[in-house]
């Protein structure tokens, strides 16, 4: 009995699984997010944790998940911060902060899921390609290795596809390390300036206490309610 018509229960469960991978979708699904990133658990004090973002999209790393910031404290903090401009500086460090969360939470992500497509697909191609060669070896019907050809031919247009989705999000993480390499000159210039600020409002504070105002200002401009 021709394989086509019987085939055997492996080879009709790996068409199924072709046939459901190639009915998913063609790109990638992770949008930008719509909100604002929140504050993260790492962004206190010196801000010395090195390689994390200080902020986040990622609710487990919230700072005030649990429990609520001190609005009274945070609010006096910032009225004692009004001085001269060091609003100015301290915006200059959230938009390298959150050029940095985009950076690691939304491109590096797009690209490690592009990767991972990619590969997957790689290895779909590499099945799909010894199937038709060992029916032809085997004596197999037609119909089956046209079949088997067909299924190669999109397989193949898939790994084209995401080959070409991995070279744009390879882009896209590049122009955004460059926009924080940018950035993070200009953070770091106005962090040494809050730090080495002698007026009354920055007057022997340390450096913890400039990354606490740091950490104010950051959750400030996610928090309508700190009003200074």
């Amino acid at each position: 009995m021709s394989a086509s018509s019987q085939p055997d229960a492996f080879a009709e469960a790996w068409k199924r699984s072709v046939r459901h991978k190639l009915d998913a979708g063609t790109g990638l699904d992770i949008p930008h997010p719509r909100k604002p990133p929140g504050v993260s658990i790492f962004a206190t004090h010196e801000l010395a944790h090195a390689n994390k973002t200080y902020l986040t999209w990622k609710p487990e790393h919230m700072l005030w998940r649990v429990s609520g910031p001190d609005l009274p404290k945070m609010q006096q903090t910032l009225i004692d911060l009004m001085p001269e401009d060091n609003f100015e500086q301290l915006e200059k460090v959230y938009q390298y902060l959150y050029a940095v969360a985009e950076l690691e939470e939304y491109h590096k992500v797009r690209l490690a899921e592009a990767i991972t497509q990619l590969e997957e697909w790689k290895h779909v191609a590499k099945d799909a390609r010894a199937r038709p060669d060992a029916l032809k070896k085997t004596g197999g019907d037609y119909v089956a290795v046209a079949w088997h050809d067909a299924i190669l031919d999109k397989v193949q247009g898939r790994v084209i596809l995401w080959a070409d989705i991995v070279a744009q999000e390879q882009k896209g993480v590049r122009r955004q390390e460059s926009k924080v390499d940018k950035l993070e000159a200009s953070a770091s210039e106005a962090m040494d300036l809050l730090k080495q600020r002698r007026e009354p409002t920055l007057e022997q504070r340390s450096s913890t206490d400039v990354g606490w105002c740091v950490t104010v200002y950051l959750t400030a401009r996610e928090n309508a309610e700190i009003k200074c």
